[in-house]
């Protein structure tokens, strides 16, 4: 899932919308890993969560980036019991986001 804003917001203040968004999704949700990355040249907040929204255990993999062009977040999620799995391929994807124009 891509979200876009067309308004700058501090990318700490995104990150942190974020988990309030999925903690009134799932009350369990709990920050099990943040880091600042560099993809493209781009300075981003990589964050992985995980919870259960209507009882299914789920993990999130999810870059959140701003700039004064607009606020990006691009959301992946799985399930906890499959992340194994398609980690490398979610991690790919992620990484080859290109922004052109943010």
């Amino acid at each position: 899932m891509i979200l876009f804003e067309e308004m700058e917001i501090p990318v700490e203040n995104l990150a942190n919308i974020a988990v309030s968004n999925a903690v009134a999704a799932a009350p369990d949700v709990v920050v099990a890993g943040k880091e600042y990355r560099k993809v493209n040249d781009n300075d981003i907040i990589w964050m992985r969560m995980e919870g259960s929204p209507q009882g299914m255990k789920i993990v999130y993999y999810s870059y959140y980036c701003s700039n004064f062009k607009g606020s990006l977040q691009f959301v992946t999620f799985t399930g906890q019991n499959i992340i194994d799995r398609y980690q490398k391929d979610i991690e790919d994807l992620l990484n080859g986001l290109i922004f052109s124009e943010l």
